[in-house]
């Protein structure tokens, strides 16, 4: 159990490191609107590039390290595998920046295989962290971790397809930005509720007596 809080606490500090960073790389691009997507705070030479993707791994370490607490507090759910996963997309996404404006690929034309990898990447990691949740969701957890996990799934991925289509329709604008916040968020908040969920006990659910 203590190997569980110590994950635990190191990867809400990390999820913490994002949010200052994240604010850190959004100041040094000079407070950019909604429509941007938070990609482009990374992009290739952007002034908030450097701060911007040491957010996105301190995401990846979170997730990791969360992967790793849920790893020895339930076993037999695969919610580990997904963000473990996922982590490793988000480090990818991290080493490879997207080209200045993230152009979109396929709907913008030729893309640079930098720009396509980190577009990949960065998509894969939020499809990871949506089976992540579903994997809760419909694992024998605690009914309160199931039905919340259920329910950030259904949303994340409602959110995931919406911003989908809003890419290959309209490339940038401000309903794509306000979508892909609204997705981090959920991801980000079902993150937190998890590792703090799995400080305490039991969290799977246990059976009923006679």
């Amino acid at each position: 159990m203590r190997a569980i809080r110590l994950f635990v606490a190191a990867a809400l500090a990390f999820l913490a490191g994002f949010v200052t960073l994240l604010f850190i790389a959004w100041q040094r691009a000079g407070s950019p609107g909604l429509a941007d997507y938070l990609s482009e705070l990374g992009a290739t030479a952007a002034p908030g590039g450097e701060p911007y993707r040491l957010a996105v791994l301190c995401v990846a370490v979170a997730a990791a390290l969360i992967a790793l607490a849920w790893r020895l507090r339930a076993p037999a759910v695969s919610a580990a595998g997904y963000l473990g996963l996922g982590a490793a997309m988000f480090v990818v996404s991290a080493a490879v920046p997207c080209a200045a404006g993230c152009p979109i690929p396929i709907r913008d034309g030729f893309s640079t295989l930098p720009n396509f990898v980190h577009f990949c990447a960065s998509g894969t990691a939020f499809g990871l962290a949506i089976g992540a949740m579903a994997a809760v969701g419909s694992s024998d957890v605690d009914p309160a971790l199931r039905r919340l996990s259920s329910a950030a799934a259904r949303t994340a991925m409602v959110l995931f397809g919406i911003l989908a289509g809003l890419m290959l329709a309209f490339g940038h604008g401000l309903a794509n930005g306000l979508v892909e916040r609204s997705l981090v968020v959920v991801c980000l908040a079902w993150l937190v509720w998890v590792a703090v969920r799995l400080c305490r006990r039991p969290v799977v659910a246990e059976p009923a007596s006679g």
